[in-house]
């Protein structure tokens, strides 16, 4: 019974997708943003669709209603209706925008991304749904990258903190520690930075925790560890990047040189 009323609440899911495909679609494509750990204002486009957001909270609360006052739902269960609210999400974005048609490329945390870079309103009702029917650490991840797309980066923080709670894990941290560093908690950055380098985190992670570092004015070890980040690091062209920044220039106006920062050019050094 409980996997037949499961399956009913996702029929009307691809219902109210049809019925939103029918109406006329006025409104620009979703534009793409950038990573979440850079928080922007909320995209125009059909992430701002009124109907679509409207059935979306009616598809909230009847899953609210079938899994947690019916039965309850399974880490597994949960798992099954984030892929499938994820791709029909995609499958209704294509019908509605074909010129703008996001890739399904079938990695089901590609299809995520994918959704939440280009309708961060819609992910995070999806993924805010999935925790009201069984808690996870990748919901609340999830969740937490479209709020900071759409610029809720208190929301964001609360998510991230409660999914490092269920598991510590490097890639949570770092998460957080870059949000932090956009709102410029150089302290709480550093301190989540340096939680998930202890947890296994790669190499760029000194790049961000050396900017931490350096935005304080604490210049020796912004260049400790900028040098760790060329010693350890294996993407060139992102190394090429770093040597040429402005954390670079200013460690050598500072007096410290650090192996692997590109001698000044006449063009000047990126951002």
């Amino acid at each position: 019974m409980a996997m037949t009323r499961k399956h009913t609440v996702f029929a009307a899911f691809v219902c109210c997708l049809a019925a939103g495909a029918a109406v006329s679609a006025q409104e620009p494509a979703g534009s793409e943003v950038p990573a979440s750990t850079q928080p922007v204002t909320e995209p125009s486009g059909s992430d701002r669709d009124p109907l679509l957001m409207k059935k979306v909270r009616e598809v909230r609360e009847q899953l609210h209603d079938e899994f947690t006052k019916k039965h309850g739902a399974t880490p597994e269960e949960a798992r099954q209706f984030r892929a499938k609210a994820v791709a029909l999400s995609i499958e209704y974005h294509n019908m509605r925008h074909q010129e703008s048609k996001l890739a399904l490329l079938g990695a089901e945390e590609v299809e995520i991304h994918e959704l939440i870079y280009s309708h961060p309103r819609i992910a995070a009702h999806i993924f805010a749904t999935e925790l009201e029917i069984c808690t996870s650490t990748d919901a609340y991840d999830y969740k937490a990258q479209a709020e900071a797309i759409l610029g809720e980066k208190d929301q964001a923080e609360a998510d991230w903190t409660a999914a490092i709670a269920l598991a510590p894990e490097a890639e949570l941290y770092r998460h957080r520690g870059h949000l932090y560093l956009t709102q410029r908690k150089y302290d709480k950055a550093i301190e989540d930075l340096s939680q998930a380098l202890k947890a296994g985190g790669v190499a760029p992670l000194y790049h961000s925790r050396a900017t931490a570092y350096f935005k304080k004015d604490d210049y020796a070890s912004a260049a400790e560890d900028l040098a760790q980040f060329f010693k350890l690091n294996t993407d060139k062209e992102f190394a090429g990047s770093v040597a040429s920044s402005r954390i670079c220039s200013g460690l050598r106006k500072h007096g410290f040189a650090v192996e692997g920062c590109a001698a000044p050019e006449n063009g000047g050094e990126k951002k």
